[in-house]
């Protein structure tokens, strides 16, 4: 699931349209992602996120689905 995310302002955020080219589908990998029991996000760009990956998820697939 590359690409699904990013982190803005120290908080997870959707993909950037440059490099997502179906962002319905990026929305929907990150429920599922936020099913997940999740406690560290390692990403190719960003530093690595080790405190509350989940809640982190969770919370960001609560903001894309409102």
């Amino acid at each position: 699931m590359g690409d699904v995310l990013q982190v803005i302002r120290r908080r997870l955020s959707l993909p950037s349209f440059v490099f997502t080219e179906d962002m319905t589908l990026a929305r929907r990998s990150i429920a599922r992602l936020a099913d997940l029991d999740v406690r560290t996000i390692c990403f190719a760009h960003y530093p690595t996120w080790r405190e509350d990956g989940g809640e982190a998820l969770r919370a960001l697939a609560r903001r894309v689905a409102a």
